[in-house]
């Protein structure tokens, strides 16, 4: 059916013609499939994610100190595990930091960033650009990205669909979104690294945990 198929889409010509013209298509779908593998496979594999040339691993307690050690200012206690910093990132000024360890184990399991707040539109939008391509030259090609608008705003309105939550700038690096990238409502860039491999190993804690006492 298929050779049928191409043999009258070539207009009735002789069957070696079809026949080649079928390798040539078959060629062409597998160059195109081991493009979009390799791409695929780029995007999929991060093994360790980084924050100021450490590893976003080990104890919550121990990275905090190594973030004190690059002059970040720990703020006050909360009443969640969560501890917040304050310092420079890539030369910007009081950003906040936030440390999530994992239950069971206290190794690190989100590293959040939310760059200082910003009131125009274009600024907003390069600095999440500059980050994103910044990203993309360290962990390779995103996992995803949705960069647009819910609904239809008038240029000049960006900041005013930005409160009212209807711009949706997020890119993700990972096949378990490892890393996520997001122009939040707040007005500003929020940055997040997730441990998957901490994140796993609580799970699987909890898991025995309920088998034992079930």
């Amino acid at each position: 059916n298929d050779i049928y198929t191409v043999y009258q889409i070539l207009g009735g010509r002789n069957i070696a013609e079809t026949l080649d013209a079928i390798s040539a298509i078959n060629a062409i779908t597998a160059i195109i499939a081991i493009i979009a593998i390799s791409i695929s496979s780029q995007a999929q594999n991060i093994d360790t994610v980084w924050f100021k040339s450490h590893p976003i691993d080990g104890l919550a307690s121990d990275f905090i100190k190594l973030l004190e050690s690059d002059g970040f200012i720990k703020g006050q206690p909360t009443h969640t595990k969560t501890v917040s910093l304050k310092g420079n990132v890539s030369g910007i000024d009081s950003c906040l930091v936030f440390v999530t360890p994992a239950e069971n184990t206290g190794k690190v399991y989100y590293l959040t960033i939310h760059f200082p707040v910003v009131n125009n539109w274009t600024d907003i939008r390069n600095q999440y650009l500059i980050i994103k391509d910044a990203l993309i030259s360290k962990y390779g090609p995103c996992m995803s990205s949705n960069e647009g608008f819910l609904g239809s705003y008038s240029e000049g309105e960006e900041m005013k669909a930005l409160s009212e939550d209807k711009v949706h700038y997020t890119s993700m690096w990972g096949k378990d979104m490892n890393i996520t990238l997001t122009i939040s409502k707040s007005k500003s860039i929020r940055l997040r690294y997730k441990n998957v491999a901490n994140e796993k190993e609580s799970l699987r804690i909890t898991r025995e945990k309920l088998a034992k006492d079930l």
